[in-house]
């Protein structure tokens, strides 16, 4: 008779996955939350599109800086207080919270639209909103890396001062509209 091992790892995700599969979305927060203050973790696990990204660490809250705003902010949240309307505006949000919220110095377009794509507001070609954001003047994005030499070679980009500027006037007008 084989006798089987069991990862103890995959012992847990199994239970884990049992246990908040009967919860609606609240309360699998409400329970992930305590679970990661309680084992000493301050970082939200990565969802399916986020490890795919290859970033490695899974990545930190959003912190809001001045004014009456929430201390921390997911993307959804801060997608929707940006309230983006062009696909440049949306790959410029998802960009921003990429730089601000996982400390990504330069990124992907791939992962900034993997970001949009879980909210349902993925941008058919990504490239194109990128071209967009460097052809402003001034710019608010630039291309600080190109794997390959084809046109679909792999870029990578950085935003700019203005690019997080821009950002940053988008989610006080939000916050205006809110309040």
């Amino acid at each position: 008779m084989e006798e089987t091992i069991v990862d103890p790892e995959v012992m847990a995700v199994m239970k884990l996955t049992e246990a908040l599969g009967g919860l609606d979305e609240p309360a699998r927060r409400r329970v992930l939350q305590w679970a990661m203050e309680r084992f000493g973790t301050q970082q939200r696990p990565p969802t399916a599109s986020r490890a795919v990204s290859g970033t490695g660490a899974p990545p930190a809250l959003y912190e809001v800086v001045g004014g009456n705003q929430p201390e921390q902010e997911d993307f959804p949240a801060l997608f929707n207080r940006a309230g983006p309307t062009t696909a440049v505006d949306r790959a410029l949000v998802a960009s921003y919270y990429l730089h601000s919220a996982r400390g990504a110095t330069d990124f992907g377009s791939q992962e900034a639209n993997a970001l949009l794509k879980d909210l349902g507001h993925g941008i058919e070609n990504i490239t194109l909103a990128f071209n967009g954001m460097m052809a402003q003047s001034p710019k608010l994005a630039m291309q600080v890396q190109k794997s390959g030499t084809s046109k679909q070679a792999r870029k990578r980009y950085r935003l700019t001062q203005e690019g997080i500027a821009r950002v940053k006037r988008m989610l006080d007008r939000g916050m205006e509209a809110t309040q």
